[in-house]
């Protein structure tokens, strides 16, 4: 397993268009209305759905899909993909 830390000092909001971000080999889609807090690390090939929110400390491994609505708590890892609505809390995987 391989977790790329992506540092974002203040935060990323996605707005209304989502965001796509690629770089270093990585390719993050993110859709509308978004939030990773900063110190929150996403790996590549990862999306992550509608009005999703990061905590900060957060870390998502490669390759995992986030559903819409979801909720990933300070300093939680999310191994396996999550659905939506769900909050996370801890290790998930």
């Amino acid at each position: 397993m391989k977790f790329l830390h992506i540092p974002l000092r203040r935060g990323v909001d996605s707005g209304n268009d989502g965001l796509r971000s690629f770089g270093y080999g990585i390719i993050l889609v993110l859709a509308d209305f978004v939030h990773i807090a900063p110190q929150a690390g996403l790996a590549g090939r990862t999306k992550i759905g509608k009005r999703s929110f990061f905590c900060m400390g957060a870390m998502v491994a490669e390759k995992i899909v986030i559903g819409d609505d979801v909720v990933v708590g300070a300093n939680s890892v999310v191994l396996k993909n999550v659905l939506t609505g769900s909050k996370i809390l801890g290790v998930y995987h």
